[in-house]
């Protein structure tokens, strides 16, 4: 008894089927979710009532500093709030100077101002840059410094 030779059987084509295109999904966002709370901006507030820094505020919420930039640049409302903060640790650091004036030779001045000259540049910090012009009678004003002078 001899065997029949099996029947062939249909190959599987190699090229893909036609697949029915997918609905088109929003585009989504790489890389970790925002840590981003509403709340924060209150808390913002509140910690630059205090006068501390953006390196503390960022401690305290448990985030870099330049997160809280990335916030500022995304949410509006936390960048207003930020705004709003710098005031108020500019007034706290400002009241800091009235409470020494009156504890006399033992509050520190020289480190309050340079603390100051730091955290608030624009309203602190000294002039780097003088500029003297003009003219008197149609002539150029000249002026010259001595070494002698300046205690050089």
């Amino acid at each position: 008894m001899s065997k029949k030779p099996a029947a062939p059987t249909a190959r599987k084509s190699k090229t893909p089927a036609a697949k029915k295109p997918k609905p088109a999904k929003a585009a989504a966002k790489r890389g970790r979710p925002s840590l981003y709370n509403p709340e924060y901006c209150a808390l913002v507030i509140e910690l630059r009532r205090q006068g501390k820094s953006k390196a503390q505020m960022a401690s305290k919420i448990d985030v870099a500093r330049s997160t809280l930039d990335a916030w500022m640049a995304e949410h509006e409302e936390f960048r207003d709030a930020y705004a709003r903060a710098m005031d108020f640790a500019l007034a706290y650091w400002e009241g800091v100077d009235e409470k020494g004036m009156d504890v006399g030779h033992r509050f520190n001045d020289r480190a309050w101002w340079s603390m100051l000259r730091c955290r608030f540049p624009k309203e602190y910090q000294d002039a780097k840059q003088l500029e003297v012009g003009g003219f008197v009678a149609s002539d150029a004003i000249k002026i010259s410094i001595l070494a002698e002078e300046v205690g050089v």
